[in-house]
């Protein structure tokens, strides 16, 4: 039987090895440590997030939000952070930032000269690049 090879290199869900094996498809795989573990599915967020971004339609966003629900309790997991430190430190920041109920929209910061935001932004340069 001939088969076609794909280089994979990222975390999978449980059940899909599974269901991979069943269907006549051949998985190698490798042990991660904890901290590998953690890494990938750190990187698995990334893919997640860039498939809510791609979502077409609810359903799709619906989905793809579960897989992020999903990816988070994984990285709790091997984190050792539990749910309810999460949604502290979610209650927390709302009080102090507020959510996304008006979405406003910046598109330009003018910040004073000596203000705390300027070298935060410096330091984050990704996010927010400096405008001469």
């Amino acid at each position: 039987m001939k088969y076609y090879h794909f280089d994979v290199q990222k975390i999978i869900r449980d059940k899909r090895f599974a269901l991979m094996e069943n269907s006549g498809v051949l998985v190698d795989e490798k042990e991660l440590s904890r901290g590998e573990k953690l890494f990938h599915l750190k990187q698995k967020m990334l893919e997640e997030a860039e498939e809510v971004f791609d979502a077409k339609s609810r359903e799709e966003l619906v989905e793809e939000l579960a897989d992020i629900l999903e990816v988070i309790d994984g990285i709790r997991k091997f984190a050792d952070i539990s749910e309810e430190e999460i949604l502290e430190q979610k209650r927390a920041k709302f009080e102090k930032s507020g959510g996304f109920e008006d979405s406003r929209f910046g598109t330009l910061i003018k910040i004073p000269e000596g203000h705390y935001l300027v070298e935060y932004c410096r330091k984050n340069p990704k996010q927010y690049p400096e405008i001469d």
